[in-house]
């Protein structure tokens, strides 16, 4: 038997009448956000802003990584779609007709 109890609607923040919002409330909670000082969508600035390291330091690592690994393309998308920008929208979210 577990003793998990689900959050009351008081300790969290996201809609239960919406499916998928847990998901978008989930990935807020990682407080990574894709910034405004960017080049290119943010996501390489909000990483670095994450992590404390200069924007340019990220920005290499993708290119290097883009470089060498096509994958790098897919991750970044994938990062521009999922990561909340500065006024907390997700594109993803905001896609799918999600809005909070």
């Amino acid at each position: 038997m577990s003793n998990y109890e689900p959050p009351s609607s008081s300790q969290s923040n996201y809609r239960r009448d919406v499916p998928g919002a847990g998901f978008f409330s989930w990935i807020r909670s990682l407080n990574l956000v894709r910034s405004d000082n960017s080049w290119f969508g943010g996501v390489c600035a909000g990483i670095a802003d994450k992590i404390r390291v200069e924007p340019k330091f990220v920005r290499l690592a993708a290119v290097i990584g883009a470089i060498f690994f096509g994958s790098t393309f897919v991750i970044y998308a994938a990062g521009w779609l999922l990561m909340p920008d500065a006024r907390d929208q997700i594109h993803l979210e905001n896609m799918l007709g999600r809005n909070r």
